[in-house]
C-alpha cells in the first residue's frame, strides 16, 4: 500500500506540472506569431501533441526551437518548449542574430516567469550577433534592458562588418569603445568605409591605421593613412618585415625615400 501510495502522489505531481506548463503558456500566448497559424499548430497544447509534432516533423524540440528563433516563429518556440525543449539562450541568442523581436521578448518572458538566471554573457553575445547583422532594433531593445557592461567587442565587430549605423548608435549611447580594436577589424576585412566613419568621427589614428594596414598587406589603407598624416614609415615597415609583407615593405620603402628627399 506505501509503494502505491507514493506512486500516486508521483503520477499527481507529473500531472500538475503538465498542468502548470499549459496554463504557464496560456499567459504568455500573446506574444504568438500572428502570421503563422497552420492548423497543425494552433491545436497544439501538451506535452504529448508537441511531441509528436516533432516526430512527424523530423526535428528534435532543440531544433525546431533554434528553428523558430531564426525564422521569427514565437508558435513554434511555444511547441518546442511544451515538447522539453531547454536550449532557450541559444534560441535568444539566435532571435537576436537574425533580427526577431518578437521571439527576443517572448524569450525573456519566459526567462522571467521562470526564473531563469541569464548571465551578461548572454546579453552580450546576442548584442554582438545583432551588431554586425546590422539589427538596430534589437540592439536598441537590448540596451534598454541594462544587461551590458561592456561594448568593446561588440563596437569592433560592427567596424569589421561595415555597419556604420551601428557604430553610431554605440556611440550616441555615449559608452567607452576601443578605437584602435575598431580599426584593425575594419583593415582585416577591408572595410573603408568604416575606416572613413572613425576619422569623421575624430577616433582615427593615422599612425596606428598605417602599422595595421602594413602587417595585413592593405596598401589601399595605407594610402589613407599617408594622407591623413601618419609619418612614422619605420616603424610600420619593421612590423611588415615581421609578418613577410613585401609589397607594404616596398610601398614604405618608398615613402621613407621621399620624405628623406623633403628635409
Amino acid at each position: 500500500m506505501g509503494v502505491s501510495l507514493l506512486g500516486n502522489q508521483r503520477q499527481a505531481t507529473i500531472e500538475n506540472s503538465k498542468r502548470e506548463k499549459i496554463e504557464l503558456f496560456n499567459t504568455v500566448l500573446f506574444f504568438q506569431d500572428k502570421m503563422d497559424h497552420s492548423s497543425d499548430q494552433v491545436s497544439i497544447t501538451t506535452n504529448h501533441q508537441a511531441i509528436e509534432y516533432c516526430r512527424k516533423h523530423e526535428i528534435s524540440p532543440n531544433q525546431l526551437l533554434i528553428k523558430g528563433a531564426k525564422i521569427g516563429s514565437v508558435e513554434k518556440m511555444r511547441i518546442a518548449w511544451l515538447a522539453e525543449a531547454d536550449k532557450f539562450k541559444k534560441a535568444f541568442i539566435k532571435s537576436a542574430e537574425h533580427g526577431n523581436l518578437s521571439c527576443s521578448v517572448w524569450l525573456t518572458k519566459l526567462r522571467e516567469r521562470l526564473f531563469m538566471e541569464w548571465q551578461e554573457d548572454v546579453y552580450g553575445n546576442a548584442m554582438l550577433r545583432a551588431s554586425y547583422n546590422g539589427r538596430i532594433e534589437i540592439m536598441i531593445w537590448l540596451h534598454e534592458m541594462d544587461k551590458i557592461t561592456h561594448y568593446e567587442g561588440i563596437f569592433s565587430e560592427a567596424a569589421g562588418f561595415g555597419e556604420i549605423d551601428v557604430m553610431n548608435l554605440i556611440i550616441s549611447w555615449g559608452v567607452d569603445v576601443d578605437d584602435e580594436y575598431a580599426i584593425d577589424k575594419a583593415v582585416r576585412n577591408r572595410e573603408i568605409k568604416s575606416i572613413k566613419a572613425l576619422k569623421k568621427w575624430g577616433m582615427l589614428k593615422s599612425n596606428y591605421l598605417l602599422g595595421s594596414a602594413s602587417v595585413r598587406g592593405r596598401p589601399e589603407m595605407m594610402s589613407l593613412a599617408k594622407e591623413w598624416g601618419a609619418t612614422n614609415y619605420g616603424y610600420a615597415k619593421r612590423v611588415a618585415i615581421l609578418n613577410n609583407k613585401d609589397k607594404s615593405i616596398k610601398l614604405l620603402a618608398e615613402w621613407e625615400r621621399e620624405a628623406r628627399a623633403e628635409l
